[in-house]
């Protein structure tokens, strides 16, 4: 139905000296068209108009029907299309002429009408208000299908379900730095177990075998946290848990300690007898009271193995030439000068560097005889071994009469041949470089005299004192001197 712009406008000029107002469409039919209902103020429905026009031609189809509507000055209703499944729709018609939209059925307002200025700002507001539906997304997908039915889409354009929606690749994982593990494994006794088995647990298990002196390590380990077992021939297995290694830490365990086996009934012995003398010979010459004083001829593993020639030979040159037995020596020379002992010697720097010579002469030649020469010979063993257990008288006499028995290459004790004759072989040779005047036989016996009982008093110092001065000396040893750290 079309109506005439005159009617129409006599017809607004009514309506608004009754007060009409317009409101949005109450019966949306999106495939045939729309039907609009005034009402005026009281509520009574006043006409309906209904216009119907196909759906799915473009918005420029849509605007060009809608200017030529206006221009021609009839009522010409553009269609509201689309509802969603949501009850959600769109004013298409207000894309092509939003004010038509706002004030449906208006024909009368020209652009020289009075009101020509609220026309133009109804319109912005409009445009203003598509625009905003537009940027919040309000079409809904079923609008958008609705609007375009029947029409096909450009074989060129991909499909909606082929898109692939891709992501920046995630950056490389930077590698943590890596670790190290290392420890000791010890006895009871606090002496270095060789060749026993090492088992790391964690984020890498490995196994290794302790090495000589005992020691372990694990390297390029991850950051994590670990627990060690440690088990060997005859001994309990320990187990260390919770050892916790940082990204790139390094980590030095406390000594790991190993009991013999309450169920161990046999002990066997793989290593060569020689070999495990100079294992502990070795051990033996890094002992040092305080730290600097070499206490050598000390053994305070009781079960020791006996020395073999060479290692005899070894243990008393190694006495000999260490720089503090020198130093010693060199002052005992100084004592003597100035009490004027030997005073065939004269005096002066002269004097003090023949008295060194000889002092060092004799301990040098009684040391290589009396403990290296003559304990070959004899089969005798030149160390003190360290008693330990008992009284206190028991373990002095102990101590004192070691000065005349020493043990046997057969561990069985014997009267200490090898040490007084090598006291005597040493004085006797002194008469060659002692001045005439201080030769004889009575220096030989007072030298032979002399040693014996500073042996006999440095021996009681080696049972109850230096042990617990001593490096390299097992904790439980340690702990029974009266002075020890």
């Amino acid at each position: 139905m079309k109506i005439d712009a005159v009617q129409d406008s006599q017809k607004l000029a009514a309506d608004n000296a009754k007060g009409i107002s317009f409101r949005t469409p109450q019966t949306l039919l999106p495939h045939d068209g729309i039907v609009t209902q005034s009402v005026d103020n009281d509520g009574e429905a006043l006409a309906s108009i209904e216009r119907r026009h196909p759906v799915g031609p473009s918005l420029r189809a849509l605007a060009r029907r809608s200017r030529l509507a206006h221009s021609a000055r009839t009522y010409d209703q553009i269609p509201i299309a689309g509802i969603s499944g949501d009850g959600m729709f769109f004013p298409v018609g207000a894309l092509a002429n939003p004010w038509r939209f706002l004030y449906t059925g208006n024909p009368s307002l020209q652009s020289g009408s009075n009101s020509i200025k609220g026309w133009r700002k109804i319109q912005l507001h409009g445009w203003l208000l598509c625009l905003g539906f537009v940027t919040a997304g309000c079409v809904p997908s079923a609008f958008a299908q609705h609007l375009y039915a029947g029409v096909s889409a450009p074989s060129s354009w991909p499909a909606l379900d082929s898109v692939v929606f891709t992501s920046a690749a995630p950056p490389r994982a930077v590698p943590r730095p890596r670790g190290a593990l290392y420890g000791t494994v010890v006895d009871s006794n606090g002496g270095v177990i060789a060749g026993a088995s090492v088992a790391l647990a964690g984020p890498v298990s490995r196994n290794v075998a302790s090495g000589g002196i005992g020691g372990f390590s694990f390297t390029g380990l991850p950051p994590g946290t670990y627990s060690i077992k440690v088990s060997g021939a005859g001994m309990k297995a320990t187990i260390v848990p919770n050892v916790i290694l940082r990204p790139g830490g390094v980590r030095f365990l406390p000594p790991i300690t190993l009991q013999v086996s309450a169920a161990s009934t046999s002990v066997e012995v793989y290593a060569n007898p020689e070999q495990l003398a100079e294992e502990q010979l070795q051990l033996q010459m890094h002992q040092r009271v305080m730290g600097f004083l070499p206490n050598y001829f000390s053994s305070y593993d009781w079960n020791a193995v006996h020395l073999w020639p060479k290692q005899k030979f070894e243990l008393g040159y190694r006495s000999e030439i260490d720089p503090v037995t020198v130093a010693i020596i060199a002052g005992e020379a100084g004592v003597d000068q100035y009490y004027d002992r030997f005073p065939g010697y004269g005096g002066g720097l002269q004097g003090y560097g023949k008295r060194f010579g000889a002092d060092y002469a004799t301990a040098f030649i009684g040391t290589m005889i009396g403990d290296a020469a003559l304990p070959t010979l004899f089969h005798q063993d030149p160390r003190y071994f360290y008693k330990g257990t008992g009284s206190f008288s028991s373990r002095a006499g102990y101590a004192l009469s070691r000065a005349l028995i020493v043990r046997g290459d057969n561990k069985h004790w014997q009267f200490a041949y090898s040490r007084i004759l090598g006291d005597l072989a040493a004085g006797a040779i002194s008469n060659i470089y002692y001045p005439p005047s201080d030769r004889g036989t009575s220096l030989v016996f007072e030298s032979a005299g002399i040693d014996l009982g500073a042996n006999a008093a440095t021996n009681v110092i080696r049972e109850f004192i230096l042990p617990g001065l001593t490096s390299h000396v097992p904790k439980g040893i340690k702990e029974k001197a009266p002075i020890h750290f």
